[in-house]
């Protein structure tokens, strides 16, 4: 994951540019900084979209607390927060996270965490524990399953897993990146992604006696979209 953290590390924002009271405004260019500027954008609307969604499926109202692994520049926490909700985020980048504190409202911020996700302390708890994008990055299943482990004992009730590569499109995912990506095999040399088979978050919910949803991904207009699911998980009553 390190030649992917030189990427983050590298990522700059324009909020000096924007009006900070325009929260869609801020939230696009926090998804921009994220790496959600690919292939020409994607618009607010989808975005939006997808948050209403994971709101939903997570079953989060105001008051209510929620944790994002790899929070990065923290475009999600901060519509959480605008919405009356008690947040709280890690990311191994700290220059992301310098600009989550940035637009985070400190009496929102319960904890802003520089670590590794395999290192999530779980003593705080959360309503919910989501992560966005993230598990693309990781090194194998196994890792996954650890920040996982993280992510359930950290959470008082559901948890999330958005925008995971589908195992079973791998190929024709692998086809479409390099047909519309320029030079792909030199821009994403040692820049490997996971892909996920739906039988292994089935596995982990059998395992801790959980409910398991799958949805699809919202960002029609992303070109990865068709190769990406979600996956939430429920404890059962």
């Amino acid at each position: 994951m390190n030649n992917w953290k030189n990427i983050w590390d590298k990522r700059e924002d324009n909020l000096a540019e924007i009006d900070l009271g325009d929260t869609n405004a801020v939230f696009s260019e926090l998804k921009r900084v994220d790496g959600f500027d690919l292939e020409g954008g994607i618009p607010i609307e989808s975005l939006l979209t997808q948050f209403n969604n994971t709101m939903r499926e997570l079953e989060l109202k105001k008051g209510d607390s929620v944790f994002e692994v790899g929070a990065g520049s923290g475009a999600n926490l901060f519509l959480f927060a605008k919405q009356g909700l008690r947040v709280g985020g890690l990311d191994y980048s700290e220059k992301l996270l310098a600009i989550l504190r940035r637009v985070v409202p400190s009496e929102n911020l319960l904890e802003c965490i520089h670590a590794e996700a395999k290192d999530l302390p779980t003593d705080k708890k959360y309503d919910a524990v989501f992560s966005n994008g993230v598990f693309v990055y990781f090194s194998d299943l196994a890792y996954a399953k650890t920040v996982m482990e993280k992510m359930l004992a950290k959470s008082k009730g559901n948890i999330g897993v958005l925008d995971v590569y589908d195992e079973a499109k791998k190929d024709e995912c692998m086809a479409h990146r390099k047909a519309t990506i320029p030079d792909y095999e030199e821009r994403y040399k040692d820049l490997p992604k996971l892909f996920y088979p739906r039988e292994f978050f089935e596995g982990f919910a059998r395992e801790h006696d959980l409910d398991v949803k799958f949805c699809e991904n919202e960002l029609t207009v992303y070109g990865n979209a068709p190769f990406m699911y979600h996956c939430y998980m429920r404890r059962k009553s």
